[in-house]
């Protein structure tokens, strides 16, 4: 069970009222962004995080094959062997933005406190990169690491409100309030492995001030086009060089994963193609990587989803996982949509 940091309306609030540019409104321990207190302390400089940024309206199961793409998948790791601390995100985010550059409320869609709702339960089904098995906790008391494991369920994901409608702008708040959260921590008792047991000589975690975030975006095509889209920015010059310090390892050191969503028809084809053209400089310097996700979800889309609730066709029930279908059928969302077409 998440623990939440507040009401979701008061985060919005202070979204709205300029208080702050991010408000995180549900974590999944007090820890975050690093592991559970139950799990292998952080010893890392680096800590590799996920940023799942969407409308969420709803969250499908694309969103989860999004958010449970692993990194060494994306981005190979080069230590021989594979590390733990290089090849695997050790937290995750879901993003909401409450300033989207395309996309506007409109009658019948969830408002931002059940998109909240929504997203947080989601969090609940994400594949957790860093989770060890019941019997692989390292607690010297057994019962207590399993008492610990079961407090902690689900992934290292948390849930923000963000208001900013840009990726690059995006990553400046994001590594700003990353620094500052991780600065402001101070190591408890808990952070550590108990060293009382004679079989263990873990130490505590890294200084929480000088880890070093790393993001990861990760997106689809669609959004990769938005990305490399001139009309997003002042002008191309402009584009090009915030698209270097988004991407550069000398700048905000970012990296985008890019979900194929290639659908039936040559025209979809060929937007995809120009899509990896105009990104090709950062796929080839490994700054961006192009994966697939599972066939029978790639084409579940929110919009599709919402159609279907709105023709009340049950299929709209193996779109989502069965706490977000719970949370739709309890909130009655969608069934007064207002379709495009």
């Amino acid at each position: 069970m998440s623990k939440r940091s507040g009401h979701f309306p008061s985060h919005l609030d202070r979204i709205r009222q300029g208080v702050s540019p991010i408000e995180v409104t549900s974590i999944p321990h007090a820890r975050w962004p690093l592991p559970p207190p139950s799990f292998p302390p952080h010893q890392s400089p680096h800590l590799n995080i996920s940023i799942l940024d969407s409308s969420f309206n709803p969250p499908t199961l694309a969103h989860l094959a999004l958010a449970n793409i692993p990194l060494s998948t994306a981005f190979p790791c080069t230590h021989n062997p594979p590390t733990p601390d290089c090849c695997n995100f050790h937290a995750k985010l879901f993003l909401l933005s409450v300033r989207n550059a395309d996309k506007s409320l409109k009658p019948g869609d969830a408002n931002y406190d059940q998109r909240m709702g929504m997203m947080a339960r989601l969090a609940q089904d994400v594949k957790d990169d860093i989770s060890p098995g019941h019997d692989d906790i390292p607690m010297a008391n057994a019962n207590e690491g399993r008492k610990r494991y079961d407090y902690y369920r689900g992934s290292n994901t948390a849930v923000a409100l963000i208001d900013e409608p840009t990726f690059v702008g995006k990553a400046r708040i994001l590594l700003e309030f990353f620094h500052k959260i991780l600065s402001s921590k101070i190591p408890s008792p808990d952070s550590a492995i108990d060293k009382s047991s004679n079989d263990n000589e873990a130490s505590l975690d890294s200084d929480w001030r000088t880890i070093v975030p790393d993001l990861t975006f990760i997106v689809g095509i669609d959004t990769l086009e938005r990305l490399f889209a001139p009309r997003y920015y002042l002008s191309e010059e402009d584009m090009h060089q915030r698209l270097s310090q988004f991407l550069s390892p000398d700048g905000d050191n970012c990296r985008v994963i890019c979900a194929r969503r290639v659908t039936p028809g040559v025209a979809e084809y060929e937007r995809e193609r120009e899509v990896i053209e105009a990104a090709k400089k950062f796929i080839d310097t490994n700054r961006i990587a192009l994966v697939d996700i599972p066939v029978d979800v790639r084409m579940f889309s929110s919009s599709e989803t919402r159609a279907a609730i709105l023709a009340d066709s049950p299929h709209w029930t193996t779109m989502v996982t069965p706490l977000i279908a719970e949370y739709i059928t309890q909130q009655d969302l969608y069934s007064h949509w207002q379709s495009p077409h």
